[in-house]
């Protein structure tokens, strides 16, 4: 009966987190109002609705700015409010997926697992398409070919798996992923060679869907080691892993260039990783920090938009284009208003800080990071990887009596 269960909330979490564009709809969507709904019924802690209803409502009404000001600058779009809602709707759904594992007596950690999991097995079934054309066209033809863009996911070396896209925003899954799995290592949760085998597949699925995954994996890798060596007892462990991620690493890379260098030719393993190899010339050649740089100046400078913004937040015509969600944050409400929302947002986000340093510090670090590229800090794969994680660790630490709930 367990397993049934267990299954279930990984199926959940699947749908939920990789959000998969399917020609018959979107089931993601369908199973996360279910959820909410679900976490509704059965009652809301008072104490959830302080800590996470509270904060919503001021992050929706600073999204409305934006909506009030993108009908000021003729460029009607509701997306920031969009996408708060969607926010909003998964960290009730994660909610309601707490419930039931509470009455299911599905432990915080197993779901944690299943996090970890979904990232896993999509990785796994991008290495499978690597391998296999016919599963690959299989898989594509259920999933929305996604004809507004310019990736043709049946060919070529840009894959997604069961996700709604690849890129960036999910390519960021990975580390979040690999500090999720060092976190349940750290904890005696995942043997080392589970630990090896896991970053084995995300390594290797992350080349071919984004590189902004394998350079912000640095993140969660140095951040173990840092806080293993800062254990005092936990050195000698520190070190002995330190250098079996290290003999890891080497090794997948070699294997990897070969691999890619047969597969797709040596211009895609310069591409996907080799420009790392060169230093500072290969990075400022590859261009993704020029582009970056150059998204993070495009910011409202000149009045009123400095204070109540554009209300661009992507999704529309805007020029000079950026793809930074830091930029796009202040051209949707202006400064004031993009502080604010960054404030409380992080405040919600820190709430399980105290005692979990390393799991909250590390993922919240690569979601803000990511931010600076694309829109990805409160949307996107990771940022549902993320909210569920924190709902969780939330609710285990104030587990409330009956006589809380409104």
């Amino acid at each position: 009966m367990k397993y049934l269960q267990l299954t279930f909330v990984f199926f959940c979490l699947s749908l939920i987190i990789l959000n998969p564009y399917t020609i018959y709809g979107k089931p993601g969507a369908v199973i996360a109002f279910i959820l909410a709904g679900y976490g509704v019924m059965n009652g809301i802690k008072t104490k959830f609705l302080v800590h996470f209803l509270l904060p919503l409502s001021i992050l929706m009404l600073i999204s409305f700015v934006g909506v009030f000001s993108s009908l000021f600058n003729n460029i009607f779009q509701f997306n920031h409010l969009l996408a708060v809602i969607s926010f909003s709707i998964v960290i009730f759904s994660a909610y309601g997926l707490w419930v039931y594992c509470y009455k299911s007596s599905i432990s915080r950690d197993d779901v944690l697992k299943l996090v970890m999991y979904t990232v896993l097995m999509n990785s796994v079934v991008i290495v499978l398409e690597l391998n296999f054309d016919s599963l690959r066209a299989v898989i594509e033809s259920f999933l929305d070919p996604l004809i507004q863009t310019s990736i043709d996911y049946t060919t070529g070396y840009k894959f997604r798996g069961l996700a709604s896209s690849g890129g960036a925003g999910l390519s960021i899954s990975v580390p979040v992923a690999l500090t999720i799995a060092l976190y349940l290592f750290d904890r005696k949760l995942l043997t080392l060679p589970a630990l090896i085998l896991v970053i084995s597949f995300v390594f290797f699925s992350v080349l071919v869907i984004g590189r902004t995954g394998l350079i912000l994996s640095v993140i969660p890798l140095l951040s173990f080691l840092v806080f293993q060596v800062v254990r005092s007892k936990q050195r000698g462990r520190a070190l002995f892993t330190g250098f079996v991620l290290v003999l890891v690493v080497i090794y997948l890379y070699q294997f990897t260039i070969e691999y890619f260098s047969d597969m797709f030719g040596d211009g895609f393993t310069r591409y996907a990783i080799g420009f790392l190899l060169e230093g500072e010339e290969g990075i400022k050649e590859e261009g993704t920090v020029t582009a970056i740089t150059e998204y993070l100046t495009v910011l409202p400078k000149h009045f009123p938009q400095i204070l109540f913004g554009y209300g661009f937040y992507g999704g529309s015509e805007f020029f000079p284009w950026t793809d930074s969600g830091l930029s796009r944050m202040f051209l949707s409400v202006g400064f004031v208003f993009g502080l604010l929302f960054y404030i409380v947002l992080f405040r919600m986000y820190f709430l399980v800080f105290k005692g979990n340093e390393f799991l909250i510090g590390t993922l919240v670090l690569v979601l803000a990071a990511s931010e600076l590229k694309e829109p990805l800090l409160y949307s996107g794969v990771a940022s549902r990887m993320f909210i569920f994680v924190l709902v969780f660790f939330w609710c285990d630490r104030y587990r409330l009596s009956k006589s809380d709930k409104v």
